[in-house]
């Protein structure tokens, strides 16, 4: 039998683990075609501020003897989740036994010599870092925040993307649904800019709320994945886009209408404990079970080896998170919260509460790896499984996505 797309994206599995292999997974279905740059995925240190990054490679390069040690402040930040520690806790020994797995494995990653004279070429993932601000340096056509806004009584138009049709207009006062129907790789064209597009694809360029256009529509999805742009300091400061803390938002998005009897809803949160608390509450609105709760470990595992924030002179053979799992602001993990009607239930025993998915992040903002396929090959879901995914930034095969920057990281300066 011939291997599923899906199941290229778990390289290595565990009862309470997922080590997961996006590249891999993006080589299958882009086959024959153009690929997201896995340049994006070279994470070669914790991410830093450039300030942050300086001072740390400026004492990394000289000796550590004698020198005073800094007291750290103690506790945690109220606005964290509480049980953080319990959380980094179990984290830190699952990482372990990732890395000892990933040593007996036939998929081992091919380990190399790692010096500090080699990681300091790319001590703060500068070579990555670059590669996003050259391909974000253009702006995106088909990102147009602010510019649309959904009428309630707009019906939605859809226009097929083929071999004969490859151009994407810019339609006014109309909300129109793009899809490629094709089982192939098209590539599309908008202001001169092209987009690759996956598989059996759709996509709503607008604000989310037009999910309510979907009901008219009479679609229903087997998975409903939201990754909501919750509150953070970054992106007040930079005021990218809007965000939210509340769950009035939430109540718009009709997700009850759009998931299947038997379907499953997740989302995405940080670690705020008042965003678990919105959450919840949201959960408890749509008339959901909650089921379980997972967490995403971003760390290094080109080479497999750990450089924890603390400074040290020497680079230990075990893993890396991004951030140290000690710290008080930012963690290397973000959470995803799966929930369900109570009569649905009985079809996801196989989620495990606590599970952990472990992976190398891409250095663009905020770009999560695909739940679809991982929840496939983990046979939670079925092959044939339709997703709806909210606020999403790139596409997905079997997925309609919706947002004002849907298609945006399908531009081809994000691939090679």
């Amino acid at each position: 039998m011939v291997e599923s797309d899906f199941q290229k994206i778990i390289r290595i599995r565990d009862v309470d683990f997922a080590v997961l292999d996006e590249s891999a997974y993006y080589g299958t279905i882009y086959a024959g075609s153009s690929q997201p740059n896995p340049k994006f995925y070279a994470v070669e240190s914790p991410f830093r501020m450039n300030s942050q990054a300086s001072v740390v490679f400026e004492k990394m390069s000289v000796t550590n003897e004698n020198k005073p040690k800094r007291k750290r402040k103690r506790g945690i930040s109220s606005n964290i989740c509480s049980d953080l520690r319990a959380i980094s806790v179990a984290l830190k020994k699952i990482l372990e036994r990732a890395v000892a797995v990933d040593a007996s494995s036939k998929n081992q990653y091919e380990l190399r010599p790692y010096s500090f004279a080699e990681s300091s070429l790319d001590f703060n993932n500068c070579l990555a870092r670059q590669l996003v601000l050259i391909a974000s340096s253009v702006p995106c056509p088909l990102s147009r925040y602010g510019s649309q806004q959904y009428i309630a009584k707009q019906e939605i138009k859809e226009i097929h993307l083929n071999e004969e049709k490859r151009s994407i207009d810019d339609i006014s006062n109309e909300l129109v649904m793009w899809v490629n129907a094709e089982p192939k790789v098209i590539t599309a064209e908008c202001k001169g800019e092209k987009f690759i597009l996956p598989p059996f694809c759709s996509f709503i360029i607008n604000d989310a709320c037009v999910s309510k256009a979907l009901v008219k529509y009479g679609k229903r999805f087997d998975f409903i994945l939201l990754d909501p742009p919750w509150e953070n300091k970054s992106v007040k400061r930079k005021i990218v886009y809007a965000t939210y803390d509340d769950q009035a938002w939430m109540s718009d998005l009709y997700v009850p209408e759009l998931l299947a009897e038997s379907g499953l809803f997740a989302t995405w949160i940080t670690n705020n404990a008042k965003h678990f608390k919105v959450v919840n509450d949201i959960i408890e609105y749509f008339g959901f079970e909650k089921i379980a709760t997972w967490r995403w470990l971003k760390v290094n595992f080109v080479t497999f080896h750990i450089l924890w924030l603390e400074v040290c002179p020497k680079v230990t053979n075990n893993g890396e998170p991004v951030y140290s799992l000690n710290s008080q602001h930012k963690q290397p993990f973000e959470s995803i919260v799966f929930a369900c009607s109570s009569a649905a239930s009985k079809y996801y025993t196989k989620i495990v509460d606590e599970f952990v998915l472990i992976s190398v992040p891409s250095a663009i903002h905020s770009r999560k790896p695909p739940l679809l396929p991982v929840l496939q090959a983990l046979e939670i879901l079925e092959e044939s499984a339709e997703q709806l995914e909210l606020y999403g930034r790139y596409l997905l095969p079997r997925t309609t996505t919706i947002g004002f920057e849907a298609a945006k990281l399908q531009n081809k300066r994000y691939f090679v």
